[in-house]
């Protein structure tokens, strides 16, 4: 290990920190795909690491709330949708 470059050291530790980690790393990306999949109300609970019910709780979403894109002759403009 000793004859090692930073940069392969730095590889060999990635790479042993995925192998051990594969399995979290697989049921977060399938929650995650379930999220986007489940709607706005999913996705918001999702992003905010909350229950869909705590999201209906405090009022939900209203298809008018998320999702909007700007039409010619909207008062307000859409704010833009921050990345998940």
């Amino acid at each position: 290990m000793a004859s090692l470059k930073q940069a392969e050291l730095v590889e060999l530790a990635v790479d042993e920190y995925v192998e051990h980690h594969r399995e979290d790393f697989s049921l977060r990306m399938e929650r995650a795909q379930e999220a986007l999949l489940g709607g706005k109300t999913s996705t918001l609970a999702y992003s905010l690491g909350v229950d869909e019910a705590d999201v209906e709780r405090v009022g939900g979403i209203a298809s008018n709330q998320a999702g909007h894109r700007h039409r010619a002759g909207d008062p307000y403009p859409a704010a833009p949708t921050p990345p998940l």
